[in-house]
Protein backbone atom coordinates (compact mmCIF):
# COMPACT_ATOMS: atom_id res chain seq x y z
CA UNK A 1 0.00 0.00 0.00
CA UNK A 2 1.11 3.52 -0.79
CA UNK A 3 1.25 4.74 2.79
CA UNK A 4 1.23 6.22 5.28
CA UNK A 5 -2.33 7.53 5.31
CA UNK A 6 -3.05 11.01 6.63
CA UNK A 7 -6.51 11.49 8.14
CA UNK A 8 -7.76 15.06 8.52
CA UNK A 9 -10.65 15.71 10.91
CA UNK A 10 -12.21 19.16 11.30
CA UNK A 11 -14.01 19.64 14.60
CA UNK A 12 -16.34 22.30 15.98
CA UNK A 13 -18.24 21.43 19.16
CA UNK A 14 -18.35 17.76 18.17
CA UNK A 15 -19.14 16.54 21.68
CA UNK A 16 -18.71 12.84 22.45
CA UNK A 17 -18.71 11.90 18.76
CA UNK A 18 -15.12 13.06 18.36
CA UNK A 19 -13.76 10.57 20.88
CA UNK A 20 -15.75 7.73 19.28
CA UNK A 21 -14.40 8.71 15.88
CA UNK A 22 -10.80 8.62 17.12
CA UNK A 23 -11.35 5.34 18.97
CA UNK A 24 -12.52 3.75 15.73
CA UNK A 25 -9.22 4.78 14.14
CA UNK A 26 -6.63 4.25 16.89
CA UNK A 27 -8.07 1.16 18.58
CA UNK A 28 -7.73 -0.95 15.44
CA UNK A 29 -4.61 -2.52 13.99
CA UNK A 30 -3.76 -1.28 10.50
CA UNK A 31 -1.37 -2.77 7.94
CA UNK A 32 -0.21 0.76 7.22
CA UNK A 33 0.78 3.76 9.31
CA UNK A 34 -1.86 6.38 10.08
CA UNK A 35 -1.20 10.04 10.72
CA UNK A 36 -4.24 11.79 12.24
CA UNK A 37 -4.47 15.58 12.06
CA UNK A 38 -7.24 17.21 14.06
CA UNK A 39 -8.11 20.81 13.20
CA UNK A 40 -10.38 22.40 15.78
CA UNK A 41 -12.41 25.45 14.81
CA UNK A 42 -12.61 26.99 18.30
CA UNK A 43 -14.79 24.44 20.05
CA UNK A 44 -16.29 25.59 23.33
CA UNK A 45 -17.83 22.30 24.51
CA UNK A 46 -14.68 20.80 26.04
CA UNK A 47 -14.50 18.02 23.43
CA UNK A 48 -10.92 18.80 22.39
CA UNK A 49 -9.65 19.05 25.98
CA UNK A 50 -11.13 15.62 26.70
CA UNK A 51 -9.25 13.90 23.88
CA UNK A 52 -6.01 15.89 23.90
CA UNK A 53 -4.31 13.77 26.57
CA UNK A 54 -5.99 10.50 25.58
CA UNK A 55 -4.68 10.57 22.01
CA UNK A 56 -1.17 12.07 22.22
CA UNK A 57 -0.27 10.55 18.84
CA UNK A 58 -2.53 12.89 16.90
CA UNK A 59 -1.45 16.26 15.55
CA UNK A 60 -3.67 19.04 16.90
CA UNK A 61 -4.27 22.45 15.36
CA UNK A 62 -6.37 24.81 17.48
CA UNK A 63 -7.81 27.82 15.70
CA UNK A 64 -8.69 30.99 17.59
CA UNK A 65 -11.93 31.29 15.57
CA UNK A 66 -14.15 29.18 13.34
CA UNK A 67 -12.47 29.33 9.93
CA UNK A 68 -15.00 27.10 8.22
CA UNK A 69 -14.59 23.60 6.83
CA UNK A 70 -12.58 24.32 3.67
CA UNK A 71 -9.89 26.47 5.31
CA UNK A 72 -9.51 24.05 8.22
CA UNK A 73 -9.16 21.09 5.85
CA UNK A 74 -6.42 22.92 3.97
CA UNK A 75 -4.61 23.61 7.24
CA UNK A 76 -4.48 19.88 7.82
CA UNK A 77 -3.56 19.21 4.19
CA UNK A 78 -0.39 21.28 4.54
CA UNK A 79 0.79 18.92 7.32
CA UNK A 80 -0.28 15.70 5.59
CA UNK A 81 2.25 13.10 4.41
CA UNK A 82 2.19 9.80 2.57
CA UNK A 83 0.40 8.65 -0.54
CA UNK A 84 -3.19 9.28 0.48
CA UNK A 85 -5.24 11.73 2.51
CA UNK A 86 -8.67 11.11 4.03
CA UNK A 87 -11.04 13.91 5.04
CA UNK A 88 -13.27 12.48 7.74
CA UNK A 89 -16.09 14.07 9.73
CA UNK A 90 -15.81 13.87 13.54
CA UNK A 91 -19.22 12.15 13.73
CA UNK A 92 -18.11 9.33 11.42
CA UNK A 93 -17.19 5.87 12.71
CA UNK A 94 -15.03 3.77 10.38
CA UNK A 95 -16.07 0.12 10.41
CA UNK A 96 -13.59 -2.81 10.59
CA UNK A 97 -11.36 -2.93 7.49
CA UNK A 98 -12.96 -0.09 5.53
CA UNK A 99 -9.70 1.86 5.30
CA UNK A 100 -7.73 -1.13 4.02
CA UNK A 101 -10.37 -1.83 1.37
CA UNK A 102 -10.31 1.77 0.19
CA UNK A 103 -6.52 1.98 -0.01
CA UNK A 104 -6.33 -1.33 -1.88
CA UNK A 105 -8.92 -0.06 -4.36
CA UNK A 106 -6.96 3.15 -4.92
CA UNK A 107 -3.69 1.23 -5.38
CA UNK A 108 -5.28 -0.91 -8.10
CA UNK A 109 -7.36 1.78 -9.82
CA UNK A 110 -4.68 4.32 -10.63
CA UNK A 111 -7.05 6.55 -12.65
CA UNK A 112 -9.25 7.26 -9.58
CA UNK A 113 -8.42 10.57 -7.92
CA UNK A 114 -10.98 10.43 -5.11
CA UNK A 115 -12.98 7.65 -3.49
CA UNK A 116 -16.16 7.59 -1.41
CA UNK A 117 -17.63 4.76 0.64
CA UNK A 118 -21.01 3.48 1.80
CA UNK A 119 -22.31 5.72 4.58
CA UNK A 120 -24.81 4.33 7.06
CA UNK A 121 -27.09 5.96 9.60
CA UNK A 122 -26.85 4.91 13.25
CA UNK A 123 -29.65 2.38 12.71
CA UNK A 124 -27.80 0.77 9.79
CA UNK A 125 -29.95 2.26 7.03
CA UNK A 126 -28.37 3.79 3.96
CA UNK A 127 -27.29 7.42 3.99
CA UNK A 128 -26.84 8.81 0.46
CA UNK A 129 -23.20 9.81 0.04
CA UNK A 130 -22.80 10.73 -3.63
CA UNK A 131 -24.73 12.85 -6.06
CA UNK A 132 -24.83 14.42 -9.52
CA UNK A 133 -23.32 17.79 -10.22
CA UNK A 134 -26.13 20.36 -9.97
CA UNK A 135 -26.49 20.95 -13.69
CA UNK A 136 -29.71 22.72 -14.65
CA UNK A 137 -31.45 19.63 -16.07
CA UNK A 138 -30.50 17.61 -12.98
CA UNK A 139 -31.98 20.26 -10.68
CA UNK A 140 -35.22 20.15 -12.63
CA UNK A 141 -35.32 16.36 -12.36
CA UNK A 142 -34.56 16.45 -8.64
CA UNK A 143 -37.45 18.79 -7.82
CA UNK A 144 -39.76 16.75 -10.06
CA UNK A 145 -38.85 13.33 -8.67
CA UNK A 146 -39.27 14.29 -5.00
CA UNK A 147 -42.97 13.65 -5.49
CA UNK A 148 -43.87 10.23 -4.08
CA UNK A 149 -45.89 9.24 -7.13
CA UNK A 150 -42.68 8.47 -9.01
CA UNK A 151 -41.34 4.91 -8.46
CA UNK A 152 -37.99 4.51 -6.72
CA UNK A 153 -36.60 2.57 -9.70
CA UNK A 154 -37.11 5.57 -11.95
CA UNK A 155 -35.40 7.86 -9.44
CA UNK A 156 -32.44 5.47 -9.20
CA UNK A 157 -31.97 5.45 -12.96
CA UNK A 158 -32.00 9.22 -13.31
CA UNK A 159 -30.26 10.63 -10.21
CA UNK A 160 -27.34 9.37 -8.12
CA UNK A 161 -28.81 10.59 -4.83
CA UNK A 162 -31.66 8.07 -5.21
CA UNK A 163 -29.38 5.24 -6.32
CA UNK A 164 -29.08 2.20 -4.04
CA UNK A 165 -25.31 2.67 -3.46
CA UNK A 166 -24.78 -1.05 -3.93
CA UNK A 167 -22.11 -1.30 -6.65
CA UNK A 168 -18.73 0.08 -7.61
CA UNK A 169 -19.22 2.93 -10.04
CA UNK A 170 -17.95 6.29 -11.16
CA UNK A 171 -19.90 9.20 -9.67
CA UNK A 172 -19.93 12.99 -9.98
CA UNK A 173 -19.13 13.96 -6.39
CA UNK A 174 -19.05 12.47 -2.92
CA UNK A 175 -20.01 13.81 0.49
CA UNK A 176 -17.27 15.46 2.54
CA UNK A 177 -17.94 13.15 5.49
CA UNK A 178 -15.53 10.61 3.95
CA UNK A 179 -13.30 11.65 1.05
CA UNK A 180 -10.18 9.63 0.28
CA UNK A 181 -7.81 11.13 -2.27
CA UNK A 182 -4.27 10.99 -3.56
CA UNK A 183 -2.21 13.46 -1.56
CA UNK A 184 -0.12 14.58 -4.53
CA UNK A 185 -3.26 15.40 -6.52
CA UNK A 186 -4.82 17.38 -3.68
CA UNK A 187 -1.65 19.41 -3.16
CA UNK A 188 -1.45 20.10 -6.90
CA UNK A 189 -5.04 21.40 -6.82
CA UNK A 190 -4.29 23.35 -3.61
CA UNK A 191 -7.03 21.55 -1.72
CA UNK A 192 -10.49 22.97 -1.11
CA UNK A 193 -11.64 26.34 -2.42
CA UNK A 194 -11.57 28.52 0.71
CA UNK A 195 -14.31 30.82 -0.59
CA UNK A 196 -16.69 28.11 0.64
CA UNK A 197 -17.34 28.17 4.40
CA UNK A 198 -19.63 25.16 4.82
CA UNK A 199 -21.45 23.17 2.09
CA UNK A 200 -20.43 22.97 -1.54
CA UNK A 201 -16.68 22.72 -1.02
CA UNK A 202 -16.72 18.93 -1.44
CA UNK A 203 -18.71 19.16 -4.69
CA UNK A 204 -16.47 21.92 -6.06
CA UNK A 205 -13.30 19.98 -5.29
CA UNK A 206 -14.66 16.87 -7.02
CA UNK A 207 -15.53 19.00 -10.05
CA UNK A 208 -11.94 20.23 -10.34
CA UNK A 209 -10.62 16.70 -9.92
CA UNK A 210 -12.75 15.52 -12.84
CA UNK A 211 -11.78 18.58 -14.88
CA UNK A 212 -8.19 17.37 -14.46
CA UNK A 213 -9.20 14.01 -16.02
CA UNK A 214 -9.31 11.98 -12.80
CA UNK A 215 -12.23 9.76 -11.82
CA UNK A 216 -14.40 9.97 -8.69
CA UNK A 217 -15.42 6.49 -7.57
CA UNK A 218 -17.75 4.88 -5.02
CA UNK A 219 -16.89 1.67 -3.13
CA UNK A 220 -19.84 -0.04 -1.41
CA UNK A 221 -17.75 -2.70 0.38
CA UNK A 222 -16.23 -0.08 2.69
CA UNK A 223 -18.73 1.09 5.30
CA UNK A 224 -18.72 4.04 7.68
CA UNK A 225 -21.40 5.03 10.18
CA UNK A 226 -22.13 8.74 9.88
CA UNK A 227 -24.39 10.52 12.35
CA UNK A 228 -24.87 13.60 10.20
CA UNK A 229 -27.60 16.18 10.57
CA UNK A 230 -31.06 14.95 9.51
CA UNK A 231 -32.70 18.36 9.98
CA UNK A 232 -33.21 20.40 6.81
CA UNK A 233 -34.63 23.69 7.99
CA UNK A 234 -34.97 26.78 5.82
CA UNK A 235 -31.64 28.25 6.98
CA UNK A 236 -29.71 25.13 6.00
CA UNK A 237 -31.40 24.94 2.61
CA UNK A 238 -30.51 28.58 1.96
CA UNK A 239 -26.87 27.88 2.83
CA UNK A 240 -26.77 24.98 0.39
CA UNK A 241 -28.41 27.13 -2.31
CA UNK A 242 -25.80 29.84 -1.68
CA UNK A 243 -23.01 27.27 -2.06
CA UNK A 244 -24.43 25.93 -5.33
CA UNK A 245 -24.77 29.47 -6.65
CA UNK A 246 -21.13 30.18 -5.76
CA UNK A 247 -20.14 26.97 -7.56
CA UNK A 248 -21.96 28.17 -10.68
CA UNK A 249 -20.36 31.62 -10.54
CA UNK A 250 -16.92 30.00 -10.49
CA UNK A 251 -17.42 27.48 -13.28
CA UNK A 252 -20.30 28.54 -15.56
CA UNK A 253 -21.26 31.56 -17.72
CA UNK A 254 -23.59 34.32 -16.50
CA UNK A 255 -26.77 33.12 -18.32
CA UNK A 256 -26.63 29.81 -16.46
CA UNK A 257 -26.05 31.61 -13.16
CA UNK A 258 -29.13 33.77 -13.75
CA UNK A 259 -31.19 30.74 -14.72
CA UNK A 260 -30.09 28.98 -11.54
CA UNK A 261 -31.22 31.99 -9.49
CA UNK A 262 -34.66 31.63 -11.06
CA UNK A 263 -34.81 27.92 -10.19
CA UNK A 264 -33.79 28.61 -6.60
CA UNK A 265 -36.35 31.38 -6.28
CA UNK A 266 -39.02 28.91 -7.35
CA UNK A 267 -37.66 26.21 -5.05
CA UNK A 268 -37.85 28.58 -2.06
CA UNK A 269 -41.63 28.24 -2.17
CA UNK A 270 -41.43 24.44 -1.95
CA UNK A 271 -41.24 22.37 1.28
CA UNK A 272 -37.74 21.70 2.63
CA UNK A 273 -36.36 18.27 1.59
CA UNK A 274 -36.15 15.57 4.24
CA UNK A 275 -32.73 14.53 3.03
CA UNK A 276 -30.24 15.44 0.35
Amino acid sequence: MNGPLSIIIVSHNSGSFLKKCLNAIFHRKHRFSVNVILVDNRSSDGSVERIETEFPELTLIRNSRNLGFAKACNQGLRLASGGYVLFLNPDALIKSDALAKCLTFMDVNTDVGMLGCRLLNMDGTLQPSCSDFPFIHKLFLDHLLRNRIFPQTLKQKLLLKYWAHNQIREVDWILGAFMLSRLGLLKKLKGFDEDFFLYGEDMELCYRIKQNRWKIAFLPDAEVIHVGNPVWDKERVLRVHHAILMFYKKHFPLPKVLFLRLIMKTASFLPCPRSV
